[in-house]
């Protein structure tokens, strides 16, 4: 989780719970399937950052360049920033506007639905 103070009010709270989270600027997709799940974002309007590149070897911005929200999209075994930890395929669900649901399975495998 990342907080930013700039535009997050403060809150103080107890016991940190879903309900203290106010947006979500970032949402990661990791997998070995980078170029062809890219591809199929882009295909559905969900751009790289800045219209750049696709970069299949690094982390990627999904989303367009005036947004305050992006999805991540990595591959697996590539450290974090800041980190030494290793990424690692797991299961998401994301919901865009309440209009593009996006599904990741346990593989790294891309679903999506328009509503």
């Amino acid at each position: 989780m990342i907080a930013r103070h700039s535009i997050n009010p403060e809150l103080i709270v107890k016991q940190f719970t879903a309900e203290a989270i106010l947006s979500i600027g970032e949402m990661n997709i990791t997998t070995d399937y980078v170029k062809e799940i890219g591809e199929q974002l882009i295909s559905i309007g969900v751009p790289v950052r800045n219209n750049a590149e696709l970069n299949i070897a690094s982390l990627n911005f999904m989303g367009e360049s005036n947004s305050e929200a992006y999805i991540l999209l990595g591959p697996s075994k590539r450290n974090w920033y800041f980190s030494t930890k290793r990424a690692v395929a797991s299961r998401t669900k994301i919901i865009v506007n309440d209009q593009l649901h996006l599904i990741v399975d346990k593989d790294g495998q891309l679903q999506y639905q328009m509503l």
